[in-house]
């Protein structure tokens, strides 16, 4: 399959990480995203603030994965919502996941690293996604990681969404007993 005409191939890398860049400034600037996964299908409402509660942005999002594209990719397709847009779709039933977006550069690469918040406070991801540039794709390993999680559906938002606190507490012993 390929993208259609409003959709995009995406192809990104996820990595769980123990703890945050030990050169990530203490303070740095991120964005907090509040995703709702909107019940019953496969689209994100996505509203994005600055550490001063400004809006930056608002966007309904659809990812898929695709049984002949690699592990790595998704067929995305996002919608800039304005403010009406926003508000008559946030009155949707959904759940709520929401995080710190700090972003990082580790050799000359882009990073984001997403602190979750709420039931899945102490998950730490990190992300790059390919841009295409002509820079070798997949990037080694990064040495602030702990492991490689792009092929895990448990990592992905839509999963990890439905955690309860109780269950995602376990979850982290367990990779806390294999570290």
């Amino acid at each position: 399959m390929r993208a259609g005409k409003y959709a995009r191939i995406e192809r990104e890398r996820r990595y769980h990480l123990m703890t945050l860049p030990v050169d990530l400034p203490a303070g740095a600037p991120y964005h907090l995203i509040s995703d709702r996964y909107l019940t019953g299908t496969r689209l994100r409402l996505r509203q994005v603030t600055d550490v001063h509660g400004n809006i930056v942005a608002r966007k309904l999002t659809q990812k898929e994965l695709v049984a002949n594209l690699e592990a790595d990719e998704t067929v995305i397709t996002n919608i800039y919502l304005n403010d009406a847009e926003f508000r008559q779709l946030v009155r949707l039933p959904g759940a709520l996941l929401e995080k710190r977006r700090y972003e990082y550069v580790w050799e000359g690469r882009h990073y984001a690293v997403d602190q979750f918040l709420g039931p899945l406070t102490g998950l730490l991801l990190a992300e790059i996604e390919d841009r295409f540039d002509g820079q070798s794709w997949p990037p080694a390993q990064p040495s602030f990681v702990w492991q490689d999680v792009t092929r895990d559906p448990l990592f992905r938002g839509g999963h990890l969404v439905h955690l309860t606190g109780t269950e995602f507490r376990r979850w982290q012993e367990s990779w806390l007993a294999s570290a």
